[in-house]
């Protein structure tokens, strides 16, 4: 943790009240990652209310404390309101950096691809892409990524073969009853480390059943509160 006042952008990924006291907030920010907050009730409270909600930028002036950080000051940059479905999946966001982004690892393109996932959700516009793009970098920092631009035995990808994804080695050429098959022309078109990929529905498809299948292990058979909730209250019959 830092030893002195920072001022950084930040958002609220999740408030909860602590001890009858105030609220403890995790915050994910542009220069130090992920942090806790501590902010007490009282007039700090009220008086920043309006800047505390999810999905808002402000710029936190964060004071180091023992275990977590207090707030000197936050001002409001952009208020961003979600509703409906597209709630949910801000929520699922949110969920995978509690979840597996530690605390205090600063990664500015992952806190540019949260952002740029917001703002395809607040206006409802290529947010698939932006989803795939914020889920990429969060497998990169976790350093579990596949290597795209060839596979195992460092040959080339070609666009005719079919490949097949296995978590502990990466895209092989050979099946595995655990793997995941995958077009060559296909990996091909997602190396790019892009947000704005112009995939067609069964590409797109394919890309999202790739990033549930290198998430799975890391949620340890626990499912993401963020899809219950989605598929319960949207698609009941497919329960």
């Amino acid at each position: 943790m830092v030893d002195s006042i920072i001022i950084t952008p930040g958002y609220i990924i999740r408030k909860q009240p602590y001890k009858e006291r105030g609220f403890m907030i995790d915050l994910l920010t542009e220069k130090l990652g992920r942090v806790k907050l501590f902010l007490q009730q009282g007039r700090a409270q009220k008086r920043y209310s309006a800047n505390l909600e999810l999905f808002s930028r402000s710029e936190w002036t964060l004071k180091p404390g023992r275990t977590f950080f207090f707030a000197d000051a936050i001002d409001l940059e952009e208020s961003i309101r979600l509703g409906g479905k597209l709630i949910w999946s801000g929520y699922y966001l949110n969920e995978l950096l509690l979840r597996l982004f530690p605390e205090y690892q600063e990664d500015e393109g992952l806190y540019a691809a949260y952002e740029l996932a917001l703002k395809a959700l607040d206006s409802n516009y290529r947010i698939e892409p932006a989803l795939r793009f914020f889920e990429r970098l969060l497998l990169m920092h976790l350093g579990i990524f596949p290597d795209l631009s060839s596979d195992h035995e460092d040959q080339m990808i070609e666009s005719h073969r079919t490949y097949f994804l296995r978590r502990d080695e990466g895209i092989s050429r050979y099946p595995r009853h655990d793997a995941l098959p995958l077009p060559g022309g296909f990996i091909q078109k997602i190396e790019a480390d892009l947000p704005n990929f112009n995939l067609n529905t069964e590409e797109a498809r394919a890309y999202k059943t790739m990033m549930r299948y290198l998430y799975e292990p890391l949620l340890q058979g626990r499912p993401l509160q963020s899809r219950v909730w989605l598929q319960k209250l949207y698609y009941p019959h497919k329960s």
